[in-house]
């Protein structure tokens, strides 16, 4: 189990508590798959863009005599299957205590994740007489028969300490208020800053008008089709305002549509400074309100999960990504604006995670997700985390290692399944795209760097190669700690500043790449749109594509490339993390630096849209 100060055994959990796993089995044919998704994705391959069916992956991959070996084992213990996924790769099981100890030769213990905000109704003196979200069972290890080792791959919510969240959005508080941890920190100058139909020019604010504009977005008509449907992932606390997306869609003047509610997390009234235990809608409704701002009329869903849609207390991630899995038809882009730093992440949902993101990628499934708010450091710890040893002697790392400290690389970003989106600022306010910074008034920092755990993929390796020889040629050195071999991320960014959102009827300010994630999903639904009027599928899975194009346009021939799709962001590094004012940022010695080309700063850089379609 992953140890962390914040996650506290409190005593042995008692025998007759119920309490539910999930069973991961093995899938055959995964190697294919992965093979599959590598040549679809691919833009020499003769089969790009070629998705499959939800049918043809389950064909391939479902394992039914796993399945019904661990079926006959938890019956003759007397433990009954609760949930069966559509593919019979999870197996969600209800048991006694006692009956997992004596199962899985092991000891339950009850902790308390102080990471998680108390509510008021839990200032007790005994956590467990509280109904409680920040108790969670688990144990240090278990152990399984020899005979069930080949039908098993995982076991969660057993060994698997909850993640600790970092939100990618900021705001600053309010005069009189105090700001609270991962929450936004809303800019002081909350005034009604966009006109009747929104500003399109440089006014220190970003609307959907200016989005149009800046990226040369011609129209944002999508097709209302649910097999072209658009997601954004939320938990927690989160919720969204179906008045307050009315309100952002007039005051904006765009077509009035609603937002399909998964999880029920949909309220009337959001509290504009909530308590840390009350609905908090500055996350729900920023990402609702871009990417149907953005991508309008297409099927748009909220999708909320947290611990009670599949199994309580699993990893939010893992849950999420499990329902859209056993969709027959799963949203075709899919954006994620929270992360957890790979230290404080179980290994196993992170590799199932990445199972499923490829079984969803090789059906023309995007998921992209924001890189990050507090650079390369982070802030984990309590604190920018300068000094924290982020050495490869602390994870599993079994090629090359590392030794430094400071880098803290962000999950889910760092998954090679997925489209990082980091931010920039500048233009809102009329200057040039740089590296959004919090030194120079960003409020956030871009994250970015490379995976500790996730070896390159060959797609990015020779840009990667580039970057340090840039570096090098400019005699630029970077303090260690990080993985040199590692995903490099993100693979493009958009700005994250200053978005205009409405909470409560009142026009805030929000930071992050809370805010550039959704939206860079929605210009990837606008694409998908456009392709199918064609006659064409969706885009899918679009990283080797982004970086060939990104390589050779820089690279190999730029002189070719008129018209590129990125703006290449030169300007900027990730070294300090977020900040409400300027002068106060806590910067370090770790970090990266923007260089022409790909940087683990900004990726690739921000898109242009209308060349966005010709790259694919």
């Amino acid at each position: 189990m992953i140890e962390r100060s914040s996650f506290k055994p409190l005593r042995r959990s008692a025998p007759d508590h119920q309490h539910s796993v999930i069973i991961a089995l093995p899938k055959l044919n995964m190697d294919r798959m992965e093979s599959i998704l590598e040549e679809r994705s691919s833009p020499e391959s003769p089969h790009y863009l070629k998705w499959m069916t939800s049918d043809e992956v389950t064909s391939l991959v479902m394992n039914e005599q796993s399945h019904d070996a661990v079926v006959q084992w938890l019956e003759a213990n007397n433990l009954s299957v609760m949930w069966t996924s559509r593919r019979k790769d999870y197996l969600r099981v209800q048991g006694t205590i006692s009956q997992w100890e004596s199962l899985l030769k092991t000891e339950f213990y009850a902790y308390l994740d102080e990471s998680l905000p108390a509510r008021v109704t839990d200032l007790r003196s005994d956590p467990l007489h509280q109904d409680s979200h920040r108790v969670f069972h688990r144990s240090k290890s278990y152990s399984l028969p020899e005979e069930m080792l080949p039908h098993i791959t995982a076991i969660f919510n057993t060994v698997q300490a909850p993640p600790k969240f970092h939100r990618k959005y900021q705001k600053k508080p309010r005069h009189g208020q105090r700001g609270t941890p991962f929450q936004t920190k809303l800019r002081l100058d909350m005034a009604d800053t966009i006109g009747a139909d929104g500003s399109s020019s440089p006014s220190g604010s970003v609307t959907v008008s200016f989005l149009n504009s800046f990226y040369d977005i011609s129209s944002n008509v999508a097709l209302a089709n649910e097999t072209l449907s658009q997601s954004v992932f939320e938990t927690g606390s989160n919720y969204f305002s179906p008045d307050d997306l009315a309100t952002f869609q007039s005051k904006n003047c765009l077509p009035q549509q609603k937002a399909v509610s998964v999880g029920a997390h949909d309220i009337d009234a959001c509290p504009t400074s909530p308590p840390t235990s009350a609905p908090d809608c500055y996350e729900g409704n920023l990402d609702i309100q871009y990417i149907m701002g953005v991508s309008q009329q297409a099927v748009s869903i909220f999708w909320w999960v947290t611990d009670g849609n599949i199994a309580s207390s699993t990893d939010p991630f893992l849950v999420w990504i499990l329902a859209v899995a056993d969709e027959t038809d799963p949203p075709k882009v899919n954006s994620i604006s929270y992360g957890v730093s790979e230290k404080f992440e179980s290994v196993s949902v992170m590799s199932q995670f990445n199972t499923e993101a490829i079984l969803l990628g090789v059906q023309g499934v995007t998921i992209t997700v924001s890189s990050g708010d507090d650079g390369a450091p982070s802030d984990d710890y309590g604190s920018c985390s300068c000094q924290i040893s982020s050495s490869s002697s602390t994870l599993t790392w079994s090629a090359t290692p590392w030794t430094g400290k400071g880098y803290f690389p962000s999950f889910p970003a760092t998954s090679p399944y997925v489209t990082a989106v980091g931010a920039t600022q500048g233009p809102e306010s009329g200057d040039a795209e740089i590296a959004c910074q919090s030194q120079l008034g960003g409020i956030i920092t871009t994250g970015g760097g490379f995976s500790t755990y996730y070896a390159a993929p060959s797609w990015q390796k020779a840009a990667i190669a580039k970057y340090f020889a840039t570096l090098s040629s400019q005699s630029i050195t970077l303090s260690s700690g990080y993985n040199p071999n590692g995903r490099g991320y993100p693979d493009v960014s958009l700005i994250g500043v200053a978005y205009q959102v409405v909470v409560n009827g009142i026009m805030e300010s929000v930071f992050g790449t809370s805010c550039s994630s959704p939206v860079f999903a929605a210009m990837v639904s606008l694409l998908n749109s456009q392709r199918a009027v064609q006659g064409l599928q969706p885009v899918g899975f679009m990283n080797p594509t982004l970086w060939s194009y990104g390589y050779n346009s820089t690279y190999v021939s730029p002189t070719a490339y008129a018209k590129t799709s990125f703006n290449d962001v030169t300007s900027g590094n990730n070294k300090c993390c977020s900040s409400q004012i300027a002068s106060q940022a806590t910067c370090c010695s770790s970090g990266f630096t923007a260089v022409t080309g790909w940087d683990p700063v900004t990726g690739w850089g921000s898109v242009q849209f209308p060349h966005l379609a010709p790259a694919l």
